[in-house]
């Protein structure tokens, strides 16, 4: 590691930070002071300058829910390593104190990605898990990576951000050695799918209804199925096993656009509203918000391995061959 950063520089540096945020003539604190918040370390490995940039406003909404000591690695063409220190502050409705996290920021080139894992490792919080957010596949082939990798408990990914579905579930099968939990973003981005469809079967009329169902039919649009639709049949089989499944290709916006279970429908419509169909009557249903910022909220929340997605990613990726 160069000797001219080191991990106690940096946290030095932290030092310093909090003493101006705790100082009324130097930093933004209130009467009441600032309450340095931690429940995790945030790794967040970015693909360029613009997307470290775009990763540091979502830190500042992830904050609030999922405080952390989040440390953002940039990229460049080359040069030593460099580092800086920010907080992110924030004061909740109602309250005279603010609450701060800390964010580091370092810059390296992927030569000098093997001065990093020990960089990090005297930089996470201690005691506390150390969660890897990849936001694109940049940092998968480069060298020394999985020694960042093994600094980790929890990798989260975009299957999306790969070149192929197939490649993703290959990715994530790697990632997950060592018992290492991998999550993907795309699962997140239909658990609104998934829980308005589990709403039509609450009752154990319902249940015994799905036991009949024949033909499952999901639609998606794009040139070809995304890893949501991939998802969400591999989930819909499970649960109804002796249903003929299909993909179907249709027209409209990217992403998911309808289910089928025989003559239950649910369709997308405006915005985030599903219209739901049966024999029975119709009536509107609303998708929670799909944002990154949203799955991210829901996946820095489970820091267990998920038994659901751990069975459906299995089917997922037989049906992406």
């Amino acid at each position: 590691m160069p000797t001219g950063l080191q991990p106690e520089k940096i946290l030095g540096e932290l030092g310093k930070l909090w003493t101006e945020l705790a100082h009324p003539e130097k930093g933004p604190a209130t009467a009441s002071g600032v309450l340095r918040a931690c429940a995790m370390t945030l790794i967040v490995a970015t693909n360029d300058a613009a997307d470290a940039e775009a990763a540091s406003e979502g830190l500042a909404q992830l904050m609030h829910e999922h405080p952390s000591r989040a440390i953002v690695l940039r990229p460049a063409d080359g040069g030593e390593l460099s580092a800086r220190v920010f907080a992110q502050c924030w004061m909740p409705f109602g309250s005279r104190q603010q609450i701060c996290c800390e964010q580091i920021e370092i810059t390296a080139s992927l030569a000098k990605l093997g001065d990093v894992p020990g960089l990090m490792l005297g930089l996470v919080a201690p005691d506390l898990p150390v969660v890897l957010w990849c936001r694109g596949p940049r940092w998968f082939a480069a060298p020394h990576f999985n020694e960042l990798l093994a600094l980790t408990r929890k990798v989260i990914i975009d299957s999306a951000t790969c070149d192929s579905p197939r490649s993703a579930f290959d990715l994530i099968e790697r990632l997950g050695s060592h018992d290492r939990i991998v999550a993907d973003l795309a699962w997140a981005r239909i658990t609104g799918w998934r829980e308005i469809i589990s709403h039509s079967f609450a009752t154990p009329a319902d249940v015994e209804a799905a036991a009949v169902i024949r033909e499952v039919h999901v639609q998606y649009a794009g040139p070809s199925a995304p890893p949501e639709a991939l998802y969400l049949g591999a989930w819909l089989k499970r649960g109804m096993p002796h249903a003929n499944l299909s993909l179907d290709r249709v027209d409209g916006p990217p992403g998911i656009r309808g289910v089928s279970l025989d003559d239950l429908v649910y369709q997308a419509g405006e915005g985030s509203t599903i219209e739901v169909r049966s024999p029975k009557g119709s009536h509107a249903a609303m998708l929670p918000p799909t944002t990154e910022c949203a799955a991210m909220r829901e996946e820095l929340s489970i820091i267990r391995p998920d038994p659901i997605y751990e069975r459906v990613r299995g089917a997922a990726r037989e049906l992406a061959a």
